[in-house]
């Protein structure tokens, strides 16, 4: 077992002894501040915590053996599902699904660990049979592969079909529900949770359909940034007064050109550097070479969070007085 491995294990029974006594959220928010607050040199994020979930998560998600990048989720791991009857991987896929339940619980969206793991762990089959529209959004492929089905199906025979379709394109396995993997990460999962006695992680959903679990579980992971447009296409510039001369309009325009070839370019700009508000060396080595670190913290500055709202017509406006 390596180092990492070893980490990940004292960290898991560490944090099984704060949810016992009464909860992860508790513990992090008495020692340090409410969730929400800005932390000072850190501009995304909301402290040491966070830092070290990133962390974990990234190692949990590196380790070959139990994963690969998800195909039809850039950015993502899957499950890399083994016929193999092995304790120690089902010891660290069991503590995975642990660490992601957590990090869902507390931050409220997905990071590393893909949408489809998650739903397969708290939906089940069930994850795979959520309808067109729900497979065009998070799946668009394989729901075109399902559309030239024969219309001789019975319904019986479709369902089949499409657990079987989707699982085998989405997992490498058209029968990923009797594996260990699974199993292990949905046991995980389970986080038994001290707010409601007896209900765990997973319960929770229990309450609703299983098409607006789902929804609300991709709502968490539907707001990563994966491309510049995801933000620059909704800005929205203007000058006040509303109606003004062409020159200041001329002027808004470039204002704008140059705004968004800023927010394009990769990496922290030097002044934060300068003046010491990226402070350690792992902030310093992300700052200069994340690719849409400066749209996380245009994010952060107007909607106090650097994941994408949900609502597909949400924007930021920037109004130009340009009249003094």
């Amino acid at each position: 077992m390596s180092f990492i491995d070893v980490l990940i294990m004292i960290f898991l029974k560490i944090i099984q002894v704060f949810v016992q006594d009464g909860g992860i959220l508790g513990f992090f928010h008495k020692s340090g501040p409410p969730r929400g607050a800005a932390i000072t040199g850190s501009s995304i994020g909301r402290g040491v915590e966070r830092s070290v979930f990133r962390t974990i998560l990234e190692n949990v998600a590196a380790h070959g053996h139990c994963w690969v990048p998800s195909s039809i989720e850039p950015g993502y791991v899957t499950f890399q599902i083994s016929p193999l009857a092995d304790s120690d991987r089902r010891t660290k896929l069991y503590a995975y699904g642990r660490v992601t339940a957590l990090h869902l619980y507390y931050y409220g969206h997905g990071y590393q660990i893909g949408l489809w793991p998650v739903l397969a762990a708290v939906l089940g089959r069930k994850s795979m049979l959520l309808g067109e529209q729900f497979l065009r959004l998070n799946a668009n492929r394989q729901q075109n592969q399902l559309s030239t089905l024969p219309s001789t199906f019975t319904e019986s025979q479709y369902e089949d079909f499409t657990v079987r379709l989707l699982t085998a394109c989405i997992f490498g396995d058209p029968t990923p529900w009797s594996s260990d993997d699974v199993r292990e990460f949905q046991s995980g999962m389970r986080m038994p949770l001290q707010i409601t006695a007896g209900r765990n992680f997973c319960d929770y959903f229990d309450d609703s359909p299983p098409l607006k679990t789902a929804c609300l579980i991709a709502g968490m992971y539907c707001r990563q940034i994966q491309s510049a447009d995801d933000v620059l296409s909704h800005l929205r510039f203007q000058c006040a007064p509303p109606a003004p001369p062409p020159q200041v309009e001329q002027m808004r325009q470039l204002f704008e050109l140059r705004f968004k070839r800023y927010l394009t370019g990769v990496g922290h700009p030097p002044y934060f550097h300068d003046h010491g508000l990226v402070s350690t060396q792992e902030e310093n080595s992300i700052a200069h070479t994340a690719p849409f670190f400066r749209l996380q913290l245009l994010l952060v500055a107007a909607l106090e969070s650097s994941s994408l709202p949900v609502n597909d017509n949400w924007s930021i406006r920037m109004c130009i007085d340009l009249s003094s």
